[in-house]
């Protein structure tokens, strides 16, 4: 064991033991400047005055007057006490560095001599000054970033910095030791400006070395949030540094120099005392995960490695067969590892097998609405990837000769994950006869199984399997009760989530759309039935593929109901200003959010957050920014195109060009009276504006009174046009 890992474990006589070896042995000092780092993070280091004394004596006595002093001034800034150092520090600074022409100008500089008042900071400034020289790298902790002295004027205690930035200033050595962090030779930061290539060299090809050299400025420990602050010193943010950290984690976990234990910002980063099997090492990070199911994605992941050695694989699928036994641990963390181990050694688990048994043999319900105890096994498994392996686990129960048969009965109970791949293996067992028969059973109640209903009218909608179903209105009628269920139902649930994007897709892509498809021959009063189901809410792209399939079937479809499109529940909209809106939403997402969460993790890793301006602030961007993508998301949900609304002629609406006259100056004006979303464009207002909601409705010649917040104005209306607004779609039809 090293001198560091006899230090971490208490055992102060193996510790002395080996710190008079290195003593004896004349060696490095590298062990021992790690050890008084430690000392004084562990507030330790009256213990470790003794050593520090004899050691720098010893180097003394051996010409090594640099090292003593490296080795007392660590101490020394450590919290070890001046008066029993200082006499020492002196005498051995000036053996090792007095003969230098810059010692005199530095000394004086930091006042650095025997009777100084502040002799810690008179050592740490001196210090920074025997690295400082060109070549050397700083880091400006005031925002400049990091920057490379490139002329060293000693004479006159100058020196010329270039930054990264490329902003490049003469600065007094004093400031440049006030203001500036003077980098180790081998400080990952130093090559911000030094040699830019070699930095992104190593980031990309050697992203343990790189984690490594962070780690030791650290004294070996950090957690995610600092060590991302860390990164961030060299250019690496992001999605730069997520993936990064990725590859930088995976090459730890494989390592035997480097722990990782814990998720996400919760991640705390090691460096190991000494070389540890990385087999070991991973057996210990999965039994201090969190839970079984944290332990599954971390496993999940170590699997996809190309490189994942043989001896590592192994201890990692014992490990969780292991930590699936715990009778503790979530019901469906276990099934979730079992099913892991079952794809990984191509058999299933001794204890999921006497489950799988167990379910098997119980008594079949009498009742067909109730789900078998195997199908609720199946249910029981909490992710797609597990439920879609289920269909094996079904073969494996009933054999190669009665799981289609077992499948076909017990059909209208199967999970959500199991739809598509059961449903693609029964197509080529040549079900489709039965299939169709489960089809027209979910098209009278859709909900009872919405993935399966949503799966089968995949195959059959499409045309990839025939059957004789009820008329298209109907079916239409099924697709919509979902649609309103699942909307009603919310997010939350990632199978309903993903059911109503695919039932969305369904209806509402391609060309034809499947919509405008079974509204083909619909009569009007067919359509106008449908209209009450929609006004309860569905999703925003199934009710604009509705509008538009129903407008384009009956021009007047909207025109003739009893009261004007634009008083509907729904924000109505142009395509252009919909795109703005939903680019609005996208930079919320996808820019704001992570970088406001990037703010955070650096606003963390300046300490105590009950007094952290920057941590507060962070927060409160947090809160205002998901707030706004809340309200942005509904609105989406709410909005209806103008293009297909159908505008009255000569009747001021939503989609017209109004010009009109004040009748107090005779001025006119001319408006585009539009969505919320458009007014961006000159000359356009909102269908929603005072002046718009006062004149909605109003024909040429009308006299208004129109309400303002400043007051009421007279206005008469002079000429409607309808806007040549043209969605989407038809400009595609027009352009075939």
């Amino acid at each position: 064991m090293t001198l560091v890992s006899h230090f971490h474990a208490k055992d102060w006589k193996s510790f002395e033991d080996a710190w008079s070896e290195i003593m004896l042995s004349d060696g490095p000092i590298d062990d021992v400047l790690w050890v008084i780092d430690a000392a004084a993070e562990a507030k330790v280091m009256t213990r470790m005055l003794p050593f520090v004394r004899e050691h720098a004596d010893l180097l003394e006595q051996n010409g090594r007057h640099q090292d003593a002093a490296e080795l007392l001034g660590r101490c020394l800034l450590g919290g070890g006490p001046p008066g029993e150092l200082s006499t020492r520090l002196f005498r051995n600074a000036k053996t090792g560095w007095g003969q230098e022409g810059w010692w005199e100008d530095y000394t004086r500089l930091v006042d650095f001599h025997e009777s100084t008042d502040d002799v810690r900071k008179a050592w740490r400034l001196l210090r920074q000054l025997i690295h400082l020289g060109p070549g050397s790298a700083v880091f400006h902790r005031s925002g400049w970033g990091v920057g490379e002295v490139t002329n060293l004027d000693a004479a006159n205690l100058e020196a010329k910095v270039r930054f990264a930035s490329g902003r490049s200033d003469r600065m007094p050595i004093k400031s440049i030791i006030e203001t500036c962090e003077v980098l180790e030779p081998d400080d990952l930061r130093g090559l911000v400006v030094r040699d830019p290539v070699e930095l992104s060299r190593l980031l990309k090809e050697e992203p343990l070395e790189c984690l490594v050299g962070v780690l030791k400025r650290y004294n070996g420990r950090m957690n995610q949030v600092v060590l991302k602050s860390a990164m961030a010193q060299v250019k690496l943010e992001g999605t730069a540094f997520t993936s990064w950290w990725r590859r930088a984690r995976k090459e730890a976990e494989k390592s035997n120099m480097v722990e990782v234990t814990g998720t996400g910002q919760k991640s705390q980063i090691r460096l190991l005392d000494k070389e540890v099997d990385p087999a070991d090492s991973m057996r210990r990070q999965l039994r201090l995960a969190r839970d079984l199911g944290a332990a599954n994605t971390r496993v999940r992941d170590l699997l996809t490695e190309k490189d994942l050695s043989d001896e590592l694989r192994a201890a990692v699928l014992d490990t969780l067969d292991e930590l699936a036994d715990g009778t503790t641990e979530a019901d469906e963390h276990r099934l979730a590892a079992w099913m892991l181990l079952r794809a990984e050694r191509s058999e299933t688990p001794q204890p999921l097998r006497e489950r799988l048994e167990e379910a098997y043999r119980a008594e079949p319900p009498t009742d067909p609405s109730v789900v078998p105890e195997l199908w609720q096994l199946f249910h029981r498994m909490p992710g797609a990837r597990e439920q879609e392996a289920c269909i094996d686990l079904l073969k494996e129960m009933h054999g190669e000769e009665g799981w289609v048969a077992a499948a076909m009965h017990d059909l209208m109970h199967t999970p959500p994950g199991m739809v598509r791949g059961l449903i693609d293996q029964l197509v080529t067992a040549e079900q489709a006869d039965l299939l169709a028969g489960t089809y027209s059973s979910l098209l009278v109640r859709p909900t009872r199984n919405p993935a399966l209903f949503v799966g089968l009218a995949e195959w059959f909608e499409r045309g990839k399997l025939q059957g004789e179903f009820t008329g298209p209105v109907q079916r239409l009628h099924s697709f919509l009760l979902l649609a309103g269920s699942l909307f009603a139902a919310g997010a939350g649930d990632v199978f309903r989530t993903r059911t109503m994007t695919r039932l969305t897709t369904l209806l509402s892509d391609g060309e034809p759309t499947l919509m405008q498809t079974l509204l083909a021959d619909a009569s009007k009063a067919e359509v106008r039935k449908l209209m009450p189901m929609l006004s309860k809410g569905v999703d925003g792209s199934i009710d604009r593929a509705f509008t538009h399939a129903a407008v384009q079937r009956f021009p007047d479809i909207f025109r003739d109901s009893n009261r004007p499109f634009w008083e509907e529940d729904g924000i109505w909209t142009s395509e252009a200003g919909l795109a703005r809106r939903e680019a609005e939403l996208r930079e919320l997402r996808e820019v704001k959010i992570p970088a406001n969460s990037e703010a955070i993790g650096k606003a963390a890793s300046y300490g105590d957050l009950s007094e952290n301006s920057e941590w507060e602030a962070a927060m409160e961007d947090q809160r205002t920014l998901t707030a706004r993508a809340m309200e942005i998301e509904e609105e989406l949900r709410q909005a209806q195109l103008i293009e297909n609304a159908a505008i009255p002629q000569d009747v001021v609406a939503p989609g017209t060009q109004v010009t009109y006259r004040e009748l107090d100056t005779g001025e006119e004006r001319t408006v585009s009276v539009l969505g919320p979303w458009d007014t961006a464009a000159k000359g356009v207002i909102s269908y929603r504006s005072p002046l718009a909601q006062s004149i909605l409705g109003s024909p040429a010649g009308a006299q208004v009174t129109v309400k303002l917040p400043t007051g009421t104005q007279d206005i008469e209306v002079v000429a409607v046009e309808v806007l040549p607004l043209i969605s989407r779609a038809e400009e595609a039809a027009s352009t075939k």
